[in-house]
């Protein structure tokens, strides 16, 4: 398992390329998350509040160009854009999360990421971070990876 945390990756992915940047880039800050996309090779499921990052979303594409089957879970409330709409027409699956009764005030606020998943091996990444630039520069979050059944 490895924890990103404060501008340092440890475990995941092994080279800790979040540390040998240097001044502050959002896409370094968004590496493990870019990575962990990157190395999908079946599937990739993901529930998440909102996507509002670039290279997020041009990694999710190419995901699915190769082939991997995109599934991704974002509170309707946050998401009626058009970058969303784009991944959906790109055939990468988009639903939306509705809260079950509008009289109660509820978000989507899962962050993770089920990576290759079958009965025997996957990954997971979940964290606290909000995928936007907010989420690096506003807020101290909490990024995890686990690469193994234990």
């Amino acid at each position: 398992m490895g924890v990103y945390s404060a501008g340092v990756l440890s475990g995941w992915p092994t080279e800790d390329r979040a540390e040998k940047s240097k001044g502050f880039n959002i896409n370094t800050q968004f590496e493990p998350i870019l990575y962990f996309i990157r190395t999908a090779e079946r599937s990739l499921d993901i529930a998440i509040m909102f996507i509002q990052i670039k290279s997020i979303l041009d990694e999710l594409l190419a995901a699915s160009r190769r082939n991997v089957k995109v599934r991704i879970i974002v509170d309707y409330n946050y998401n009626n854009n058009k970058d969303l709409r784009h991944l959906e027409r790109s055939g990468i699956e988009v639903l939306y999360y509705v809260a079950p009764d509008p009289d109660i005030s509820t978000i989507f606020h899962h962050k993770y990421m089920v990576k290759d998943y079958t009965d025997e091996d996957g990954y997971l990444y979940i964290g606290s971070v909000n995928w936007s630039v907010g989420g690096v520069t506003r807020e101290v979050s909490l990024r995890m990876a686990q690469n193994s059944r234990d």
